[in-house]
């Protein structure tokens, strides 16, 4: 059998329009997560990321990380004085969705995209055969790989995140309520640690500030229905 072809919807957009591909990545995801994690691997793992333990992932501690990505590190001189101060504000007005997810302990792939995933065809349905490139894995929310994954969703046909969060509940995943704000709050500090980068390109920069943006243009419309 030849190796399965690399389903890509991550910075290139999504190529497929078949939805059984987000469906079984939302499986996918699901299965990960599913995964209990000890506290003290926890620990040791997130400190490797530098992410915070679990015990620090409240309001406050987030707050703190987002204001060294903003004011400390090179964040907030590549989106600017205003949006920064906007972005800060919007956060400080938010921070409390972190408490939802602070003992959260999951098996975490942490870069779970489409450039990760491989798929194949079996009786005509294309299922997901692989998921790659674990070494930024942690311990944590399931909201960073489903925030990862719905990175781009405004950009894809609606049926790609319905398919997706589908897979996801149908293998046993459980959503907490605003799970999609919560899960844009999480991606924004994925989004600020890139542009902490000491040498990011300036098309991905202007490409991050522009999903900066669409979380703040579009907050309200991330709310459950």
């Amino acid at each position: 059998m030849s190796m399965a072809p690399l389903i890509r919807c991550g910075l290139l957009g999504w190529q497929s329009t078949h939805p059984i591909f987000p469906a079984n990545s939302g499986c996918s995801s699901s299965r990960s997560h599913a995964t209990p994690t000890p506290t003290t691997d926890y620990a040791r793992v997130s400190e490797a990321a530098g992410l915070p333990a679990p015990a620090e992932c409240h309001e406050e501690s987030t707050l703190s990380y987002f204001e060294q990505f903003l004011f400390t590190g090179q964040s907030g001189q590549h989106l600017g004085p205003t949006l920064t101060r906007h972005l800060r504000n919007f956060l400080k007005d938010n921070a409390h969705y972190f408490d939802a997810i602070k003992a959260a302990r999951s098996l975490v792939h942490s870069d779970f995209k489409g450039f990760n995933i491989l798929v194949r065809q079996l009786d005509n349905r294309w299922n997901v055969s692989t998921v790659l490139d674990w070494e930024f894995a942690f311990a944590g929310s399931p909201l960073v790989d489903i925030g990862n994954m719905l990175r781009y969703s405004h950009l894809y046909p609606a049926i790609f995140e319905q398919e997706f969060i589908n897979g996801y509940r149908e293998q046993g995943g459980m959503l907490l309520q605003d799970w999609k704000k919560i899960a844009k709050l999480v991606d924004l500090l994925s989004l600020c640690e890139f542009l902490n980068s000491p040498t990011p390109r300036d098309a991905l920069c202007q490409e991050v500030t522009g999903l900066i943006i669409n979380t703040l243009n579009h907050w309200e419309d991330f709310s459950d229905n």
